[in-house]
């Protein structure tokens, strides 16, 4: 979702006029926070050894 290069990502970002230096800077601390979620939970399961 982050890849510029996404040809749908810029079109939707164009129609709805918001620049992408605007739209990464709010997209990079969920993303952030995402990755962050999925590790702990990771973690945790893998504490439990859990099958």
């Amino acid at each position: 979702m982050m890849i510029p290069t996404l040809g749908g990502l810029l079109a939707m970002l164009a129609l709805a006029r918001v620049p992408f230096d605007k739209w990464f800077k709010f997209i990079v601390p969920l993303v952030a926070k995402l990755y962050l979620a999925g590790w702990v939970f990771l973690a945790i399961v893998t504490a439990m050894n859990w099958q």
